[in-house]
C-alpha cells in the first residue's frame, strides 16, 4: 500500500464531498448537521479536544481516544449514502451492535472500518478504501478492546499518524461545507407542498433546518456548541416529520400562513436558454383564482401566476430580432437581464434569441405592470439606438397563442372566385387593394395600437377615395361646392367657439381645425352611412363616445398624433376591448364596398371551419403542468418559432 500525503488525503476528503453535495440535497444537509436527537453534548468538540492534547499525550494515547469514536466513520458511511441517493441514518452501523438496549455493545472502530472498507470498494471509491485500511488496519483488531489496545501494537505509529491527519482533514472540511452557506439561499420548495428552511449564522454558516408544512405545522432540527435541539422529528433509523392533520394539507407551499410566493426564491424558474412549461404538483385553481380576482391585464395575470407558482419574483421574457450583442450576458441596472442564446440549427440565419427576465419587489399589480412596460421600453430603446427590428413577449401569459388554421371548403373557394373575378378594376381596383393589404398587416401585426390603425386607414383611405373622386366603388356622393364647404365651416367654427372658448381656448383652436378646416371623420362618416345606413352601430361605434371614453374615430386621432402609449395601462386596455370592434367594421365595410352591397344585402358567408393544433410540449400552449414526465421531449432550449 502507498502512502499518503496530507495533500492526498485532502483530495480524497474533498471529492467525496464534492460528490456527496450533488447527489445528496437533503440528505446531504443532514449529514453536514450530523442530526440525532435532543443532546446536550456534542462528540464533534471532544474530538477537537482529543486532536488537540496529542502534544501532551503519547502517539498510543491519543491513537486510542481517536479510535474509540465512530463519528468520523459515520459521517463517511452518510456521505456515501448521499452518493448512492440512500437516505441519512442516525445510526449507520446499528447491524453491528450487540446486546440488549440498556447494556448494548458498541462495535470497535476496527469492525465498524472493515464495514466501510468493503462498501466503499463496491462503490468504487477504492482510494478511500486503502486510506481506511491504513488507518483502521485490520491485524489492530485482536489487539483493542474495551476501547484501548492492551499491547502496543507493532507499526501502530504510522496508522496512528495517518488516521489523526485523516480526521483533521475530515473535521476540517465538514466545518468549511458549513460555513460554505453562508449568504446563500434560505428557503427551498419540498416534497408534498412542503418548504425547507437553512438555519445560517454569519460565523459557523449552517447550523440547523426548518421544514414547514402547508397545514401551518413545522419540525425544527438546531445544533449549537455542545448541545442539539430538535422538535416534530421522528428520530429512528432515518428522519421522519410529525406533520400533524394531513386532511388539513393544501396544495400550496407556505412558511406558517405566509405564502413562500411572498418571501420568494433567489434566480428565477428557467435554466438560462430554456423555456418550460411550470411544473406544479397539484392543483393551481386557487392560485389561477386569485389572479383573475387581482386584474383582468392578460399579461400581468400571466406575471403573477408564474411567482405564485414558481416563487420566484421575476418575469421572464424573450427577444428576437436582427442583433447580436457583443457580452452574452447584459443587464441593465441591477434588475434587467437579458443572456444571449446558443444558436440553433433551425433558427434562421440572421435572427438571435435573448432570454430575459426583470425582477420586481413586491406582488402589487401596478408594480407588475410598470415592470412590463419596462421591458418594453428597453426593447424599443434597443431597436431605435441599433436600427433593428426587434419582438419580444413574456413566456407566461394567461391566454394561449397558437393562431388556428381556416380551412374553407371547395364551396368556400366560389367566394375567393367572387374576389377575383368580380373585384372593380382600374382605380377601383388599386385602392381597394390599398384597403386590403393595410388589412392583411393589421392582422400581422402583434401590437395592437398599430393593428387598430391598420384597421381604421383601410376604411379611411377607401372614404378618403370616394369623396376626393380617386375612386367611384358605385357611390353616389356629391363633393360640396366651395359655397357650401365654406358656410359649413364657419357654422363648424362658431360651435367650436360658443361651446368651448371661454373654458378652454386652446381646445377650441384644435378643435376647430381639425373637425372644421381638415375634417377627414366628416368624409369619411358621408361614405360609411351610405354603406350601412344613418343609425347603423358601426356608425356610432366610429363617431359617437357611447359608453366608452372615446369614439373608434377619436382613437384613431390619439395614435395618429401620439397621444396614445402602450406604456399607459389605459390606453392598452381600451385597445384590447375595441380592437374586435374595428376589425368586424373594417372587414364588412370592405366585402360590402367591393361587392357593391346594398345596406339591406346580405353579406357572402363562407363556412368559417378552422382547426387548432396545439403541441402540449410548445410552452406557448402548456402554461402549467404536474409533471415534467408527460411531455415527450427533454429539450427546452428556446425555439425561434416560440418567440412569435
Amino acid at each position: 500500500m502507498k502512502n499518503y500525503t496530507e495533500i492526498q488525503v485532502r483530495q480524497i476528503i474533498d471529492n467525496l464531498f464534492d460528490i456527496a453535495k450533488k447527489n445528496g440535497d437533503f440528505d446531504y444537509v443532514c449529514t453536514l448537521l450530523r442530526v440525532e436527537g435532543i443532546t446536550s453534548k456534542d462528540i464533534f468538540s471532544e474530538i477537537e479536544s482529543d486532536l488537540s492534547a496529542e502534544k501532551s499525550e503519547s502517539n498510543l494515547d491519543t491513537y486510542n481516544k481517536l479510535l474509540s469514536r465512530l463519528l468520523p466513520l459515520e459521517i463517511l458511511w452518510n456521505l456515501l449514502n448521499c452518493i448512492s441517493s440512500e437516505q441519512y441514518e442516525l445510526v449507520p452501523f446499528r447491524k453491528l451492535y450487540k446486546g440488549e438496549f440498556l447494556s448494548r455493545e458498541i462495535p470497535s472502530s476496527i469492525e465498524v472500518a472493515k464495514l466501510l472498507i468493503d462498501r466503499a470498494k463496491v462503490d468504487e471509491f477504492h482510494e478511500l478504501a486503502e486510506l481506511l485500511e491504513l488507518c483502521y488496519p485490520n491485524s489492530l483488531h485482536a489487539l483493542y478492546s474495551d476501547n484501548c489496545f492492551q499491547k502496543i501494537p507493532d507499526g501502530f505509529l504510522s496508522s496512528s499518524i495517518l488516521c489523526r491527519e485523516f480526521i483533521v482533514e475530515l473535521l476540517e472540511k465538514l466545518t468549511l461545507e458549513r460555513k460554505s452557506h453562508i449568504g446563500t439561499q434560505q428557503f427551498y420548495k419540498w416534497q408534498r407542498f412542503s418548504v425547507l428552511k437553512l438555519h445560517i449564522d454569519s460565523v459557523v454558516g449552517l447550523y440547523g433546518f426548518s421544514v414547514y408544512f402547508s397545514n401551518g405545522s413545522s419540525a425544527k432540527f438546531t445544533r449549537f456548541e455542545g448541545k442539539t435541539y430538535c422538535s416534530n422529528i421522528e428520530i429512528r433509523e432515518n428522519i421522519g416529520f410529525f406533520v400533524g392533520m394531513s386532511d388539513k394539507l393544501v396544495d400550496e407551499y407556505k412558511v406558517s400562513d405566509v405564502p413562500l410566493y411572498e418571501i420568494g426564491l433567489p434566480g428565477r424558474y428557467n435554466k438560462l436558454g430554456e423555456w418550460k412549461p411550470i411544473i406544479y404538483p397539484g392543483s393551481t385553481d386557487n392560485l389561477h383564482k386569485k389572479v383573475i380576482e387581482l386584474t383582468n391585464d392578460q399579461q400581468v395575470q400571466g406575471a403573477l401566476f408564474y411567482i405564485f407558482c414558481t416563487c420566484h419574483k421575476v418575469i421572464e421574457f424573450v427577444i428576437k430580432g436582427n442583433i447580436e450583442l457583443p457580452e452574452q450576458w447584459n443587464s441593465v441596472g441591477d434588475k434587467i437581464h437579458i443572456w444571449s442564446c446558443e444558436k440553433n440549427s433551425q433558427d434562421s440565419q440572421n435572427v438571435r434569441i435573448y432570454d430575459g427576465w426583470i425582477e420586481v419587489d413586491s406582488l402589487d399589480v401596478d408594480e407588475i405592470r410598470r415592470a412590463i412596460s419596462t421591458i418594453a421600453v428597453l426593447v424599443n430603446r434597443i431597436s431605435f439606438t441599433f436600427g433593428s427590428n426587434l419582438d419580444w413577449r413574456i413566456k407566461y401569459p394567461m391566454v394561449m397563442s397558437s393562431d388556428s388554421v381556416a380551412k374553407p371548403t371547395k364551396v368556400d373557394l366560389e367566394i375567393l372566385n367572387k374576389y377575383l373575378l368580380d373585384f372593380p378594376d382600374s382605380d377601383d381596383s388599386v385602392v381597394l387593394d390599398a384597403a386590403f393589404d393595410w388589412y392583411r398587416r393589421g392582422r400581422n401585426a402583434r401590437n395592437p395600437m398599430l393593428q387598430f390603425f391598420c384597421f381604421y386607414v383601410a376604411v379611411e383611405s377607401v372614404a378618403t377615395a370616394v369623396i376626393n373622386k380617386k375612386a367611384d366603388l358605385g357611390f353616389k356622393i356629391t363633393k360640396d361646392n366651395k359655397t357650401a364647404r365654406k358656410q359649413e365651416r364657419r357654422e363648424c367654427i362658431e360651435e367650436k367657439y360658443n361651446n368651448l372658448y371661454k373654458e378652454d381656448p386652446i381646445k377650441f383652436v384644435e378643435k376647430s381645425y381639425f373637425e372644421c378646416i381638415t375634417s377627414i371623420n366628416k368624409n369619411v362618416r358621408k361614405v360609411i352611412e351610405e354603406v350601412f345606413g344613418f343609425k347603423h352601430r358601426f356608425v356610432n361605434a366610429l363617431f359617437e363616445k357611447g359608453e366608452w371614453d372615446y369614439s373608434l374615430s377619436q382613437i384613431r386621432g390619439k395614435i395618429a398624433h401620439g397621444g396614445f402609449s402602450l406604456l399607459d395601462d389605459d390606453t392598452e386596455k381600451l385597445l384590447e376591448e375595441r380592437l374586435g370592434e374595428m376589425e368586424e367594421i373594417t372587414r364588412e365595410f370592405l366585402k360590402r364596398v367591393t361587392f357593391k352591397l346594398k345596406i339591406d344585402d346580405n353579406l357572402p358567408v363562407w363556412s368559417g371551419s378552422h382547426t387548432v393544433q396545439l403541441i402540449s410540449h410548445d410552452p406557448r400552449n402548456t402554461l402549467v403542468a404536474s409533471s415534467e414526465d408527460m411531455f415527450p421531449i427533454k429539450d427546452w432550449r428556446i425555439k425561434e418559432e416560440w418567440c412569435d
